[in-house]
């Protein structure tokens, strides 16, 4: 296991927003570029990738996300797949589809990655003792506290994986 950032790296950590996803059609290769990029951070062995053409091929095979119109992939999907990314390490697939599909019966998929996102950093936040957390402005629905408590383990689980390096580097 390779231990590429640190904990104020991670707890600092920027997700991005829908808006700063790119708002044109891109190839699988950009889709898997881009990710990789924002997705590094997370990537514990530096041997394997985050994503590959075959997974996001099979996350289509498996309707986890749409087709690509024309072999081209828009906004939408590189969200999608910013979140399966994400989460792949905690749930299974047919567990994060189900939850998309309905988190999308709340929020718009702009609003809903927008809210992942914005969860997802307080996480990391929360976990990595980073101070002035500020609570989260949202209502109390089952669909925000199943989130929270995912984008919780992901980063509690990253958090003991350092750890754990910590501890193995003394050896």
């Amino acid at each position: 296991m390779v231990i590429i950032c640190t904990p104020e790296d991670i707890a600092n950590y920027h997700c991005p927003r829908w808006y700063e996803l790119p708002d044109i059609d891109l190839y699988m290769d950009q889709v898997i570029s881009i990710l990789e990029k924002h997705l590094a951070i997370f990537n514990d062995n530096e041997d394997s990738k985050i994503i590959t053409p075959t997974m996001v091929n099979n996350y289509v095979k498996q309707k986890i996300i749409s087709r690509p119109v024309n072999k081209k992939y828009k906004r939408a999907h590189i969200a999608f797949l910013y979140v399966v990314c994400t989460l792949k390490k905690l749930m299974g697939l047919s567990e994060i589809h189900g939850t998309k599909e309905k988190f999308l019966n709340y929020y718009s998929y702009e609003d809903g990655y927008n809210k992942f996102c914005e969860i997802f950093e307080n996480s990391l936040k929360t976990t990595f003792k980073i101070e002035n957390v500020e609570p989260l402005p949202y209502e109390d629905i089952n669909e925000i506290i199943i989130i929270k408590s995912v984008t919780m383990s992901f980063a509690n689980i990253l958090y003991a994986r350092y750890l754990i390096s910590k501890i193995n580097e003394g050896d």
